[in-house]
């Protein structure tokens, strides 16, 4: 790999491009998943000012998934792998977490189920109250969100700051 300040190598994303075909200097549309692992981590600094505009990140529960870290490179499971740990707490003001759903608005995804309903269903949300829409990774994961074990034993519907692990608690 060429000298970068912006991308770094990646076993597991290298392993299946090489495995697919892909060769992500040359293609663009042949579809296979890079991992969030190959970008180096590089945070303009700013001081901070009240009368500055404030600095965002947009971080989704479902990023820090890829089936590669736990051995499984079929292309259904890959996923963007991206570390929450790895992020500098210095980098943003506020961080932005997606998804979360209305209770209420039916979200039916390809296998015909209405994801709001069933995380609502698994945080004890009524309607019109707000829901994260995947309470493993928001709650309960470990990989990629800075925790050794996972809270597998996390009640969504009894879920707090102190005993969150997933996303929310990587945040925390």
């Amino acid at each position: 790999m060429a000298t970068s300040k912006l991308i770094q190598g990646d076993t597991l994303t290298e392993t299946s491009n090489a495995a697919d075909g892909f060769n992500p200097a040359k293609e663009d549309s042949k579809f296979s998943y890079t991992s969030a692992r190959v970008a180096k981590r590089v945070y303009n600094k700013y001081k901070k000012a009240d009368n500055k505009p404030k600095v965002f990140g947009y971080f989704t529960d479902w990023s820090q998934y890829d089936g590669r870290l736990q051995g499984n490179d079929t292309p259904s499971e890959r996923g963007r792998g991206y570390d929450l740990a790895q992020v500098s707490p210095t980098a943003y003001d506020k961080i932005i977490a997606g998804f979360v759903g209305i209770v209420g608005f039916h979200k039916i995804d390809g296998q015909s189920r209405d994801v709001v309903q069933e995380a609502a269903d698994a945080c004890g949300k009524v309607k019109y109250e707000p829901t994260f829409l995947d309470p493993w990774g928001d709650f309960q994961s470990y990989v990629n969100v800075g925790h050794s074990v996972s809270g597998w034993d996390v009640d969504p519907k009894t879920v707090t700051q102190s005993n969150t692990k997933g996303f929310l608690g990587g945040v925390a």
